[in-house]
C-alpha cells in the first residue's frame, strides 16, 4: 500500500503568513486615513443636537399678516436631525404659537417627516385672529412627535434664548367676523376618557357637533389652577397632556372651539385622574426553566408507573413477577 503526502508550497505559505501579519497594520492605516479625511464629520456625529435659530416669514405687505396668509416659522438646529410628524397620533408634532389670547398649532407642511437642519411649521391666518403686539413663541413651544439623530445623540428642542415675545414685525389681523358669518356654538364634547401615563394623561373623546376648528384640553390641579392646556385639530379626538406630576390628581375638561375667538362650546363633563408610572412588568419565566420542569415531570411520572424489575431465580434466568402479586 502506497501513501501519498501533499507537500505545501513554501511560497504560498509565506504569502498567507505575511498577509495575516500585516492585515491589522493595513487596517489601522486605512482607518487613520479615513478619520483624517473627515474629522469634522466625526465631531458632528457626536455633537448633541440643539436649536440654533428661529425665523419667521414676512407678511405680504407691511408688518401684519392678513386672513388667508400663511405664517411659517422655521426652527434651525445646529446639526441634521429627523422629525417624525406623527400626524394622527395622540400627541402629533406641532409648534404652539400665541396669537393674541389664542394658541394656534403650527404644523409641518403636509404633515411629513423632515431630515435636515431646517424644520418649518406653518399656519394659515383665520378670520378672528388678532395680535396687535406681534406673535409670541415660548421656549417650550415645540411639543409632540418624535425626534431622531444619527448615533442616538442627545436632542434638545427647547428654543431657549431663541424664544420670541411680541414680534413687532409679525402682527396678525385676520379681520373681524360679521354677525351673519359667526358660526353657531358647537355642542358639548362627550365620551371623555382619561388614562394615566408616566407624568401625563391620555385623553380621548367623541366628536362634537357643529362647526369646530380646534379642541382645547384643560387639566387643572386640586386647587383649581390650570396646570396644562393642549390644543388639537378638529379631526383629532385624543391628546396627551404631558408635563404633569405623578400622583397628583387633575381634573380634565375638553372644549370644542370655532374660528371665532368668542364662540366656543360648553366644557365637557369633568373627569379626574392622577398620572403615574406604569407598573413594573411581571418577570417572565425563562424557557430553560420550563424545560427543566418538563423533564422533572416526565421523570416523576416514570418513577411512579415504572415496570417492575425481574427477580433472579435458579438457573441464572430471570422471571417476571405475576400480575398483582409477588
Amino acid at each position: 500500500m502506497t501513501s501519498t503526502f501533499i507537500t505545501p508550497n513554501r511560497n504560498a505559505v509565506g504569502f498567507f503568513d505575511r498577509a495575516l501579519t500585516r492585515a491589522p497594520r493595513v487596517a489601522a492605516v486605512l482607518l487613520a486615513a479615513a478619520w483624517a479625511s473627515a474629522p469634522s464629520e466625526a465631531v458632528a456625529q457626536s455633537e448633541p443636537r440643539s436649536v440654533n435659530a428661529v425665523t419667521i416669514s414676512s407678511p405680504a405687505a407691511g408688518d401684519t399678516f392678513k386672513r388667508g396668509e400663511t405664517i411659517t416659522v422655521t426652527v434651525n438646529f445646529n446639526r441634521d436631525i429627523n422629525n417624525q410628524a406623527s400626524c394622527g397620533w395622540a400627541n402629533p408634532l406641532r409648534l404652539e404659537v400665541q396669537i393674541g389670547s389664542t394658541t394656534r398649532n403650527f404644523r409641518c407642511p403636509g404633515g411629513n417627516a423632515i431630515y435636515g437642519r431646517d424644520h418649518p411649521f406653518s399656519y394659515v391666518v383665520q378670520a378672528g385672529d388678532l395680535d396687535a403686539d406681534g406673535i409670541s413663541i415660548a421656549a417650550g413651544a415645540i411639543v409632540g412627535g418624535t425626534w431622531w439623530a444619527p448615533g442616538l445623540n442627545p436632542i434638545s428642542t427647547d428654543l431657549g434664548a431663541h424664544a420670541i415675545t411680541n414680534s413687532a414685525n409679525h402682527k396678525v389681523d385676520g379681520g373681524g367676523i360679521e354677525d351673519d358669518e359667526a358660526p353657531a356654538r358647537p355642542a358639548e364634547v362627550t365620551g371623555v376618557r382619561v388614562s394615566p401615563r408616566d407624568a401625563a394623561l391620555h385623553v380621548s373623546w367623541s366628536a362634537a357637533g357643529g362647526e369646530v376648528s380646534q379642541y382645547r384640553v384643560d387639566a387643572a390641579d386640586t386647587s383649581g389652577k390650570l396646570a396644562r392646556r393642549v390644543y388639537t385639530d378638529a379631526d383629532v379626538f385624543e391628546a396627551l397632556v404631558d408635563r404633569l406630576v405623578n400622583g397628583v390628581e387633575y381634573t380634565v375638561t375638553v372644549t370644542a372651539l370655532t374660528s371665532h375667538p368668542d364662540v366656543e362650546g360648553p366644557a365637557s363633563e369633568p373627569r379626574t385622574a392622577a398620572p403615574g408610572a406604569p407598573a413594573a412588568p411581571v418577570p417572565a419565566v425563562p424557557a430553560a426553566w420550563l424545560g427543566v420542569q418538563a423533564v422533572l415531570l416526565l421523570w416523576c411520572r416514570r418513577r411512579r408507573g415504572r415496570m417492575p424489575r425481574p427477580r433472579p431465580r435458579a438457573g441464572g434466568r430471570r422471571a417476571m413477577p405475576a400480575a398483582g402479586g409477588q
